[in-house]
């Protein structure tokens, strides 16, 4: 039967489309064979540049070379600069103090440079000096400011300065002995006698009236110079002045992410398998930068992004195994749930790296009965529909994340209507039949429907090759039937499986507006097929 002589009947030959009611069918701890997420506490992640908004080597083009917080260098623990906040003492000057600013998870130096050519730093507290001292060091070479010291009573005074290179200068107020690429977060110069901070001292004239802002203003040079922290003195020692106006982060937190790999965490990736290497999924959370990225919590339930009437539950745990994994040397995989029951459908989360992948599925009766069926899985980067977006992936080699809020990698639901609906499912073997050397599959829940799905033969069945055969002849934006439009098969059956039946036999076709986005298509996702057999505006 083609699509278009059921959308040309009444009303009986769409409500064998709606879609069942889909519920979480909890698994045998056993039904897991690999752990194929990194959980929410894993060693940080190296999400390049996600730890700072600038270096010392690129400014804001975030990349290459930087600070590191005291701690962070488990190896050399006393590398790095001062913890956050912190006072110390300018180590060629006795009398020079200087405290830096409060956090390294936020802003905590100005940047002045041929991108960032002006900045502002605000006294948090205006009061009188005699001299202030400026906490500062470039990199390439530094840069060469002036600036302009302002009073509370209008009066400014203006004077240059120069940003010395972060290596080999002379009279540093403090030696980091390291740095860290952003990166890839491995260090560099550690115990070296570099990188280095350098003060500079600016004398007022107007010693009566306090002092409220700095403004600087870049004036040469190719490098990028970093303000950290300023002092001020009225005679004697130079005691650290606290102000606002960071614009940037330059430094790497002391908590940041370790280079090296993923350790014990997982035993298998979407890209490469059991080797264990490459992009796999993550538990939302563990990108701090991106806590909204990621896989469910474990033991979460979700509902389906496509299909609003299908729920699942994730493994209870991604510390251990938490997926049923296939592959070319690990062909057949057993699901057992946990309480067998009778299901008139199945649903299965799943997708694949480096796919597609065609997966024969054999379900198991409590009769003995099996029925025997076959899907094909999407790529993990660009299928549709869409049951959930992660909006990230971790290369477990390196702690590397990558994709990071770009709408992929995806989740996929595969439905398997059944003939059985009342003997009891008492177990699923999935067989790895058509992919690639490199092609390995994920299926990370189960759930099932309560009411039955149509089979292969009738209507309609996004999941079996009659429906492929079926669909031949498909409406486009045009208002005409094709093969060449913005319908396929699968669309057009997940939008009929997602109809919604309403008031006197009318349906809204709108799944696909959510799906695809596809809102201009012809204004057929903004019509209905009523009673009497007429298409509308809604």
């Amino acid at each position: 039967m083609k699509l278009h002589f059921c959308i040309g009947g009444l009303l009986g030959c769409l409500a064998g489309a709606v879609r069942a009611g889909f519920v979480p069918i909890l698994l045998t701890p056993a039904s897991y064979n690999q752990d194929m997420v990194v959980e929410a506490g894993a060693p940080a992640p190296q999400l390049p540049g996600g730890y700072t908004t600038a270096s010392m080597d690129q400014g804001t083009g975030n990349a290459n070379f930087s600070w590191y917080e005291q701690g962070y260098n488990a190896a050399a623990p006393t590398t790095g600069l001062p913890k956050a906040g912190t006072t110390f003492t300018h180590q060629s000057l006795s009398d020079h103090y200087f405290q830096m600013a409060p956090s390294y998870r936020s802003n905590n130096a100005v940047v002045l440079d041929a991108t960032l050519t002006n900045a502002t730093l605000t006294l948090v507290t205006s009061a009188a000096w005699s001299k202030l001292s400026l906490l500062e060091s470039g990199g390439h070479n530094g840069v060469v400011f002036t600036y302009q010291v302002h009073h509370q009573n209008g009066d400014a005074e203006a004077g240059s300065g120069s940003i010395p290179d972060w290596y080999n200068g002379a009279s540093p107020a403090w030696t980091a002995n390291g740095r860290v690429d952003v990166g890839t977060f491995a260090f560099d110069s550690v115990n070296g006698n570099n990188p280095r901070l350098y003060a500079i001292d600016l004398a007022l004239v107007d010693t009566t009236n306090p002092v409220t802002r700095i403004d600087f203003s870049y004036s040469s040079g190719t490098g990028h110079g970093v303000i950290m922290a300023v002092s001020g003195s009225t005679g004697g020692a130079f005691t650290p002045i606290a102000v606002g106006g960071y614009n940037v982060d330059v430094v790497v937190e002391a908590d940041g992410p370790q280079p090296g790999g993923l350790t014990g965490v997982t035993t298998a990736t979407m890209e490469d398998g059991t080797t264990n290497t490459q992009g796999t999924w993550y538990e939302t959370g563990y990108v701090r930068n991106a806590p909204g990225t990621g896989l469910p919590p474990a033991g979460g339930t979700f509902t389906n992004l496509s299909a609003r009437d299908h729920v699942y539950t994730t493994a209870p745990s991604y510390r251990t195994n938490n997926a049923v994994f296939l592959g070319p040397a690990a062909k057949t995989a057993t699901i057992t749930p946990a309480a067998p029951a009778a299901f008139p459908a199945l649903s299965f989360l799943a997708a694949v790296g480096n796919g597609p992948l065609t997966v024969g599925c054999a379900v198991r009766h409590a009769s003995g009965a099996v029925e025997n069926s076959t899907l094909v899985v999407p790529d993990w980067f660009g299928g549709t529909p869409v049951a959930w977006v992660a909006n990230g992936r971790v290369a477990v080699s390196a702690k590397t994340v990558s994709s990071v809020n770009s709408g992929q990698p995806r989740l996929y639901s595969l439905d398997v209507p059944l003939a059985n609906t009342t003997s009891p499912v008492t177990g699923i073997t999935l067989t790895w039949v058509t992919g690639g050397a490199s092609t390995f599959a994920a299926v990370l829940a189960v759930s099932g429907g309560s009411v039955v799905l149509p089979l292969a033969g009738d209507d309609f069945n996004a999941n079996t090759e009659a429906a492929a055969l079926m669909l031949q002849e498909w409406y486009n934006s045009s208002g005409l039937w094709d093969t060449t439009g913005w319908w396929n098969a699968a669309n057009c059956l997940e939008a009929l499986e997602n109809t919604a039946l309403q008031d006197n036999g009318r349906f809204y076709l709108n799944v696909l507006t959510n799906t695809y986005n596809l809102n201009s298509a012809g204004g057929f996702l903004n019509s209905y097929y009523d009673d009497e057999g007429w298409w509308a505006n809604a």
